[in-house]
């Protein structure tokens, strides 16, 4: 057959062009749905992936002003506290302990941002000098141990630390740094705690239910002394002592419970206080001082309280946000156990 003759073109009939078309759409919708399908398959463990391993990581829990805070660092900042609550022997509450955590973070972050105003700094050698006590304890007096023995003694305890509890030295250093912050500062203010105060010589006593707030009550129209019923039926500590809780400070004790105390006079004492758990407090004045010095360890407790005082004018003056819920919470305590049982599993040969 030559170039020129040619077969004739066959054209399809309309009926058939319009099968040909139908079909063809057909292939591409079931294509479309095919891979449709496909990427619903592959998108559930991927979404289930991300769900549970990469966006509860990154879920913000408290926020102070731009400085924003994850679930993921909370676990690394619990699992310290893990590895401390094992080095002593404890185990770590993990029915509070998280909830204490976020707000201590909160806490120290206002504390950070407010610092300049104080003229509060800490300085790289100081924080040295905090990881170093930390980790090696205080020097020993009469130790001879060379100091470069000491230094590497140092780095490789230090090391280990990092690596138990799973924290980069600088999220650790970061950590001291707001420590030492929050020392300094309650030091500070601290400085405006008044050396003489006004004072109750105090005794205190707990009991377990009505029907022993009425028999203590009973002995002591007969006569009983408030010291001798403490030690008969006080389930406190104090109890041996006679529920002796010595000389208290005016700003000590729970606001409350202050208001009450403070306005007794020498030789009276408070109705029964129902405790919130179980039981019924009952408190007794033996004496009043209008002034008298502070002692020390009452002094420390008051200047823990103007800096809790502090953090309470500093929250209502900054942009201060909580989200931390149930599931969170479920979801960082199983992060812990899992690293705890990881911890507990015995090395495989």
């Amino acid at each position: 057959m030559s170039p020129k003759e040619r077969a004739p073109e066959v054209r399809p009939t309309r009926r058939q062009a319009h099968r040909w078309q139908k079909e063809q759409r057909r292939q591409r919708i079931a294509i479309v749905a095919g891979i449709a399908a496909l990427l619903i398959i592959v998108s559930i463990p991927l979404y289930g992936f991300v769900a549970t391993f990469i966006l509860p990581p990154k879920k913000v829990i408290a926020r102070v002003n731009d400085t924003t805070f994850t679930t993921g660092y909370l676990v690394r900042l619990l699992r310290m506290q893990q590895k401390g609550a094992e080095a002593t022997g404890q185990n770590l509450d993990l029915g509070s302990m998280p909830f204490q955590l976020v707000n201590v973070l909160t806490e120290n972050e206002l504390i950070r941002q407010a610092s300049p105003r104080y003229n509060i700094s800490v300085s790289d050698e100081e924080i040295q000098a905090e990881v170093r006590i930390r980790i090696m304890g205080k020097p020993k007096e009469g130790d001879s141990t060379p100091p470069e023995q000491l230094d590497r003694d140092f780095k490789e305890r230090y090391r280990q630390y990092l690596n138990q509890i799973q924290l980069p030295e600088q999220e650790h250093r970061r950590i001291v740094r707001w420590d030492l912050s929050r020392e300094k500062l309650r030091e500070l203010l601290g400085q405006e705690v008044p050396t003489v105060l006004p004072h109750i010589r105090l005794y205190s006593m707990t009991l377990p239910d009505q029907q022993k707030v009425d028999e203590v009550q009973r002995k002591l129209k007969q006569g009983f002394t408030f010291q001798q019923l403490a030690k008969d039926f006080s389930t406190l500590p104090s109890a041996q002592q006679g529920g002796d809780q010595g000389w208290m400070p005016k700003g000590i004790l729970d606001t409350q419970l202050e208001e009450k105390l403070f306005k007794l006079k020498k030789g009276e004492l408070t109705e029964p206080i129902a405790k919130p758990e179980a039981g019924f407090d009952l408190y007794y004045v033996e004496d009043v001082a209008e002034a008298r010095p502070v002692e020390d360890k009452h002094r420390e407790s008051l200047k823990t309280n103007a800096l809790q005082e502090w953090v309470n004018q500093e929250r209502s003056k900054n942009r201060v946000e909580f989200s931390f819920d149930s599931d969170t919470y479920a979801w960082v305590v199983k992060q812990l156990k899992i690293s705890e049982s990881r911890r507990a599993q015995p090395p495989q040969s």
